[in-house]
This record gives structure tokens, C-alpha cells and sequence, in this order.
């Protein structure tokens, strides 16, 4: 018995109805899923469809968690997605993470980039939100970007998109779905992007616990990735200098990055 293919097609079972549909026409070649036994293709067959219907709030309770995830990404992608972002249950983006494993935010983010290049701008700046609040373990070095401190391109206008929407699901005072749903339906932001201008987006902590997102120029970010690539107070200090700063500048850049948390300095 495949125990973790018959897992899985329960899973896509439980959350998409239209998969259901499909194998109550169709029977067992529905499934798609050449691991299970034919044994197991003819039990899931047999099963009346309305078992994998029992929880009606099944889809919401996961589509809360991916959409507070993306939610200015989401509320973009919910007027162009056909059935809205309940179609995410019918995709194929999520059926291939439940059989490889992999992360749901991940595969929802991926549906909701296919709906435009605004999108995609979205989906970066918040996968990059995703990727802060889950920082593994600080670095080590003589110096080194801080936990929770990473940074990003996108174009030009997608911080101010991005802050657009997120104003927007603020006014409502509504819980995050609600939110998405309602600003999905208002007019959108006027503001363009444009890919050939790339601008640099950094991620760090707030006082709150939460995060802030805002632009820097091309010389923080090379001493930023000067620290993350070579733990080096010497490299990141060249990295000041060929931005233009002179040596000293150089040190109280970095001192003022230290000072302000973005940089964690280990040399007395």
C-alpha cells in the first residue's frame, strides 16, 4: 500500500470539489496519481463523493492563511482569476504541491504571478516578506546583516503600488480575506511600473515584531551584500568606496548602518 500517495490524493480530494467531480464521472483515471495501488484507485472511486465534502469551511480556513501571507498580491489577482482565488484549489500549482510537498504559500504565490507583471512585483516584495518573518538563525562573521534584514528588486512604482493596496485593506477595519475581497472589487491604484528602472527594496524589523519595506540606493546595497557575502568589515568597507565614499565616510556608513540594526558589527 502507497500510504503517502493515498495521503496526498485524500488531501487534493478533501479541498478540490472539482477533482471530485472529475473521478465521480470519470472514475479512477481521474486521479492522476500513478504511485496508488488500483486497489486504492477502486476504494476512492467507490467512496460516495459527499465524504470528501463534510467540512464546508475546509477551503476558507487555508485561503485565510495563504492570503494574509499575500494579501496586497491577492487582492490584485482576485479580479483576474477565473472563479476567483478559490480557483487556487483547482489548479494544477496547488495539486503539484500536495504531491511534491511542497509549501502552499509558495504554489499560491506562483498562481497569483501568472496574472500580470504588477503582480509578480507584488508577490516579490511580499514572498520577501515571507522569507524575513522565517529567517533561519542569525549569520556569523565579523560582521553581517541583521536577523530578519534582506532586500529585493523590483521596478520602478512597486513599493508605491504595493503600499497603494496595502492602505487600501488598512481602511477597511475588516479581517484580511474580507479585506482582500472588498478592495478587489474598488477601483485600482493608478500607478505604473517600470521594468527597465529596477529599484532595490529592503526588508527589515519594525518595533512592532512586524516588518517595513522602503527603497535604498545601490551603495547601501552593496555594502549589505558585502556583509552577507563576505562577513568582512574590510570588504564592506570597499564595497563603501567603490559607491563613492572615502575611507572614512566608509566607517561611519558602516557605524551608522551598525547603530540603526541593519548591521550586526563583531570587531571590538
Amino acid at each position: 500500500m502507497s500510504h503517502q500517495a493515498l495521503q496526498r490524493t485524500l488531501v487534493r480530494l478533501l479541498h478540490d470539489p472539482t477533482l471530485v467531480e472529475r473521478l465521480r464521472e470519470s472514475g479512477p483515471t481521474a486521479l492522476d496519481e500513478p504511485e496508488l495501488t488500483e486497489n486504492e484507485r477502486g476504494w476512492l472511486a467507490a467512496t460516495d463523493p459527499r465524504a470528501f465534502q463534510t467540512d464546508p469551511y475546509r477551503q476558507g480556513r487555508i485561503l485565510t492563511s495563504l492570503v494574509e501571507e499575500l494579501p496586497t498580491a491577492a487582492a490584485l489577482a482576485a479580479r483576474r482569476l477565473e472563479g476567483g482565488l478559490t480557483s487556487f484549489f483547482s489548479s494544477e500549482h496547488f495539486h503539484q504541491a500536495v504531491r511534491q510537498d511542497r509549501a502552499l504559500r509558495l504554489a499560491f504565490a506562483e498562481l497569483l504571478e501568472q496574472t500580470g507583471s504588477d503582480t509578480r512585483a507584488l508577490v516579490a516584495i511580499e514572498r520577501g516578506l515571507m522569507q524575513a518573518r522565517r529567517a533561519e538563525s542569525p549569520l556569523e562573521g565579523e560582521i553581517y546583516p541583521a536577523h530578519g534584514v534582506l532586500w529585493i528588486s523590483t521596478p520602478a512604482g512597486a513599493l508605491e503600488l504595493y503600499e497603494a493596496l496595502w492602505a487600501g485593506l488598512s481602511r477597511t477595519g475588516m479581517p484580511v480575506v474580507e479585506s482582500v475581497l472588498k478592495v478587489a472589487q474598488a477601483p485600482l491604484p493608478v500607478t505604473s511600473l517600470d521594468n527597465d528602472d529596477r529599484r532595490t527594496l529592503l526588508i527589515e524589523p519594525d518595533e512592532t515584531g512586524g516588518f517595513r519595506v522602503g527603497e535604498i540606493p545601490s551603495g547601501l546595497e552593496a555594502i549589505l551584500r558585502a556583509a552577507r557575502d563576505h562577513r568582512s568589515l574590510r570588504a564592506c568597507e570597499e564595497a563603501a568606496v567603490r559607491s563613492g565614499a572615502d575611507a572614512t565616510e566608509a566607517q561611519e556608513i558602516i557605524a551608522d548602518l551598525t547603530s540603526e540594526g541593519l548591521l550586526v558589527c563583531k570587531v571590538g
